[in-house]
Formats: C-alpha cells, sequence, structure tokens
C-alpha cells in the first residue's frame, strides 16, 4: 500500500525485521486463480517478493500443518492517538502498528472518533502525522457529518447516525448526493432509539 496524495498511509509496509534480507520459503500457499493450496517456494530479495515459483526446497520449509499468508488488512481499529493525546495511554499508532505486526496485520483503517476528531483536513493532516509513525501503513477516515463536504482530494469517511444529530430521510439524501464519489461507512443507529435510551445501563440496552 503506497500513500496517494498524502493521506493512506507512509509507504513503508511493516517493520517484520526482514526488509533487507534474501530467503527462500517453502510452503503451502492458497492461490486464488487456482481455488486451492499448493506447495511453492517463494523467494524474497531485500523485503520484497520477487518469485513465486513451484516448490524446489529453500532455507525455511513448512510442513503442510501450516500455510502462508500475505500481511491481512484491518479495515475497523480504534488507535485513539489524536491531536490532543488525550487518550494515548489507551494506544497510540505506534503500539498499534507492532500489535499489528505481532498478528500478521500489515495495514489499518483507523476509525475518526477521538477527542478532536478529524471533521476537517487541517486536523486531519495532523492525525496523518501521528499516523506516519506507525510500523505499518494507516489509512485515516475522516469525520463525517450530515452537513459535510467532502474534502479535496477525498478520503474515507465515516459517519455516526447519533441522538446529537437531527437526522432525516431529506438530509440523508442531501448528504448522499454530495458523497455520491466518496467512500462513506455509516455507524447505522438509530438516533430515536438512543434519545429514549439514554439512561440505559449498557450501550447494547
Amino acid at each position: 500500500m503506497k500513500p496517494k496524495n498524502g493521506e493512506k498511509g507512509n509507504g513503508k509496509g511493516p517493520e517484520t525485521g526482514l526488509e533487507n534480507a534474501s530467503l527462500t520459503f517453502e510452503g503451502r500457499v492458497f492461490l486464488p486463480h487456482k481455488g486451492g493450496y499448493e506447495r511453492v517456494t517463494i523467494r524474497i530479495e531485500k523485503g520484497l517478493i520477487v518469485e513465486v515459483a513451484p516448490a524446489r526446497g529453500g532455507e525455511i520449509v513448512f510442513d503442510d500443518r501450516y500455510a502462508i499468508f500475505p500481511g491481512f488488512c484491518d479495515i475497523h481499529v480504534h488507535c485513539r492517538e489524536d491531536p490532543s493525546g488525550e487518550q494515548n495511554q489507551k494506544e497510540d499508532f505506534v503500539s498499534a502498528g507492532r500489535a499489528a505486526i505481532r498478528g500478521g496485520v500489515a495495514a489499518l483503517a483507523d476509525m475518526p472518533n477521538n477527542p478532536v476528531p478529524p471533521e476537517t483536513e487541517e486536523v486531519l493532516l495532523r492525525k496523518r502525522a501521528l499516523a506516519d509513525r506507525s510500523p505499518v501503513d494507516v489509512v485515516l477516515y475522516a469525520l463525517s457529518k450530515l452537513e459535510s463536504k467532502p474534502f479535496s482530494p477525498s478520503v474515507p469517511y465515516k459517519l455516526y447516525l447519533d441522538a446529537a444529530q437531527n437526522v432525516s430521510v431529506e438530509k440523508l439524501t442531501e448528504f448522499f448526493r454530495r458523497f455520491r464519489s466518496s467512500w462513506v461507512s455509516i455507524h447505522a443507529e438509530d438516533p430515536a432509539i438512543l434519545r429514549e435510551s439514554r439512561n440505559a445501563p449498557s450501550h447494547e440496552e
């Protein structure tokens, strides 16, 4: 994953200790175009996969109890770090990235419900500078409200249908017209139910 227009991460990929390695692996790999698993040799040069070929042995050989996968993408995380620094004790982009690597995750998409939410381009850029410290690529969602307008260039957006917004079909329709060329994820809750249940002991209730 490479950065695009400054909004999609640092392009470094995960710090795995293999950045300068030259190795060959043999193992069982799932090949989508063949619809199944096959034993192959994978050759890595300077941290990049340069060849996937029929099995011929390697410096590291896995038996068929194991399967080799590429890095996964976690498309919904809460790294908690923002320009305010108020919730860094919970997690920050560095610790989130290190945890991701331990789990085989090579890229994260961070949600925007922070104490200082990225609802303006200026705040998003400040958060971007923090996210670029992560050892994996981080995609940042911008916070959108019903009256918001898309940024230039566009980024992924998150719209929370919470009790604070006066949600109506007309407002939603106009919102989707403005954002019709954007990627928008919806935190789809019913504001009326939230208002009626605001004294419930748990969010689920």
